[in-house]
């Protein structure tokens, strides 16, 4: 097991820290940047660097920190040098069948086997990969995933799984015993009519269950609640709040319902613009009560804030600063998006899907701009709209997001309230 606290990694604007215990990002200033460039040209052995002093940093502790990485490819503003973050879909399996789901399962195709995560994941890690957040499906149906999840931690990654929490006694022990950094339960409500509307069935209790337990053991815990016409308003979100509040939650996750889901009744579940503003409303009483953190999008606060490894500089951090791996060895930039159906026609999906690991090289992939055009090119998809508005040059909105119209990617934002007539 790697036990070094901290990565570095170079940037365009120098290089950057990852504390792999708190699972957080420290951008290094000038000096600080240059002091690790210096040791790193100097022949300093690369297995630790030991004895590092950062002024400024740490009391002006030395550290020891692993050998950086610096990728051979152009740093540029638009993407980072790798994606801070992989969303690693390691299964299509799930013992529940969520309405508004984005992901299907298709038995006829072959998942990856456990040989070919852990040969993606070291090259992963060598490219400067911080996070995994482990998703499906649910993962912990698949047959190996606790033995996965020891080997990813093994490499040193931050480990995280999102995960919709009904598990069986056993299981449940083993996601306590393994060695997960950061656990995501999704919890749609919190009561058990609102909680069954979304997932299809009552496994309240269970999930609840697994919080508390999860909770007890000392994990880092978010909630992630997808926002709908049914749970949106202050009293729903209240209940809520009170039960993270209850188990110590860091951070309750408030996710609009995206135009991607296994129903399609669900497309009338979504929120107006009206809707949106009340629910923005409350969100921000809520705030001044609970200890909770309360994140969503198009809420016009600092995007940054809320998150511990991405900077969201002018956008969504799909595809610049993280990605999605399916399955089936797929790369691309966001769960939501039409990637996730592989039954969507070609010429619509393809462009939201910019490789497969199986057959390219990941750096080669993720530095050809072309591929996640729909995320970096933003004069094209940034809605004018957006570029004009002061909430965006400000940084306090990442702007329209390109997956909530499969027909157009640049049309403007839904759920925006601040142009209702």
């Amino acid at each position: 097991m790697i036990t070094t606290k901290y990565r570095a990694r170079k940037e365009w604007f120098g290089y950057e820290l990852f504390d792999r215990i708190d699972g957080r990002v420290i951008p290094l200033d000038q000096v600080q940047s240059e002091r690790i460039a210096s040791l790193q040209s100097s022949g300093v052995r690369k297995e630790l660097m030991n004895r590092v002093l950062l002024p400024g940093l740490f009391n002006d502790h030395e550290i020891a920190i692993e050998y950086p990485v610096d990728t051979p490819y152009a740093k540029t503003r638009e993407f980072a040098s790798a994606p801070r973050r992989i969303y690693w879909e390691l299964t299509r399996l799930c013992n529940l069948n969520c309405r508004a789901c984005f992901n299907r399962f298709f038995p006829d195709r072959n998942e990856l086997s456990g040989e070919e995560i852990l040969s993606i994941a070291e090259h992963l890690y060598a490219a400067g990969v911080y996070e995994i957040r482990c998703t499906g499906g649910e993962p912990t149906m698949r047959p190996d995933f606790f033995e996965l999840a020891e080997e990813l931690a093994r490499m040193g990654f931050y480990l995280s799984m999102g995960s919709n929490g009904h598990y069986s006694d056993t299981t449940l022990k083993k996601v306590i015993d393994a060695p997960l950094d950061w656990i995501i339960l999704s919890i749609d409500g919190s009561d058990e009519q609102t909680f069954a509307e979304s997932r299809g069935r009552n496994v309240y209790g269970t999930v609840l269950n697994t919080l508390e337990a999860v909770a007890d053991a000392g994990k880092r815990i978010r909630v992630n609640t997808l926002v709908r016409k049914n749970n949106y308003t202050y009293a729903h979100l209240k209940g809520l709040a009170e039960l993270c509040d209850r188990f110590g939650v860091e951070s309750l996750n408030c996710i609009p319902l995206r135009p991607v889901f296994n129903d399609p009744g669900m497309h009338s579940m979504q929120l107006s613009r009206e809707e949106f503003r009340e629910f923005i409303q409350g969100l921000n009483a809520l705030r001044q009560e609970h200890r909770v953190d309360f994140v969503t999008t198009l809420d016009l606060r600092h995007t940054v804030e809320h998150d511990r490894v991405y900077y969201k500089d002018k956008s969504c951090a799909a595809g610049r600063e993280g990605a999605v791996l399916s399955p089936y060895g797929e790369l691309y930039g966001c769960s939501y998006s039409l990637a996730s159906d592989p039954g969507a026609p070609q010429e619509k999906r393809g462009r939201y899907v910019a490789g497969n690991l199986l057959e390219e090289d990941f750096l080669a992939i993720w530095n050809d701009s072309a591929r996640w055009a729909i995320y970096r090119d933003l004069d094209r998809y940034k809605h004018d709209t957006c570029k004009a508005c002061a909430y965006y040059s400000a940084k306090k909105c990442i702007g329209n997001c390109p997956i909530m119209d499969k027909e157009n990617p640049d049309s403007f934002d839904p759920y925006c309230y601040l142009f209702i007539d």
